[in-house]
């Protein structure tokens, strides 16, 4: 990869409705994010080449936090359904 100081800038939209909290692969290749629409959030990653987003959660209140260092695991933060 170059260095930081000779990279672009791309924007990006991830989905319709809501999106957010957006943690980068550690390759820089894929993205993970909440993503909401009618009131319901779930995660989703999607290749940074373009290709549609895959739905990685069923509905519920959950947050993408950090990716393995080898890009084959995402850990999230979620509240026990107690808390919700």
């Amino acid at each position: 990869r170059p260095p930081l100081a000779e990279r672009s800038s791309h924007r990006l939209i991830l989905e319709t409705g809501f999106a957010g909290g957006p943690v980068l692969s550690p390759d820089g290749a894929r993205v993970t994010y909440v993503n909401g629409t009618n009131g319901t959030l779930h995660i989703a990653v999607r290749d940074l080449s373009g290709e549609d987003s895959q739905r990685l959660t069923a509905d519920g209140d959950a947050m993408p936090r950090s990716w393995s260092r080898d890009g084959r695991w995402i850990a999230t933060w979620a509240r026990a359904p107690e808390e919700r």
